[in-house]
């Protein structure tokens, strides 16, 4: 029977990012979970977030694309 009262119950169904933060939380350190949707504000502004996240930005921040910026339309 699987122990519902651990973290993560069953540690060799963990995909790789699962893998990472049982490895954070064993560290007793944060781990950050991005969810980037793709095209979303734009394809280029999905990709220069993306690359943001993995590759960080040097304390630089993220600059999002033209159209994230532009005002909603109903």
């Amino acid at each position: 029977m699987t122990d519902l009262t651990r973290p993560f119950p069953d540690e060799a169904r963990l995909g790789v990012s699962g893998r990472m933060v049982a490895a954070c939380r064993a560290e007793n350190r944060a781990a950050l979970v991005g969810y980037l949707p793709v095209g979303y504000p734009d394809v280029p502004g999905s990709i220069a977030a993306m690359v943001a996240l993995t590759q960080g930005t040097g304390g630089g921040g993220w600059t999002p694309s033209r159209s994230a910026c532009r005002t909603p339309t109903r």
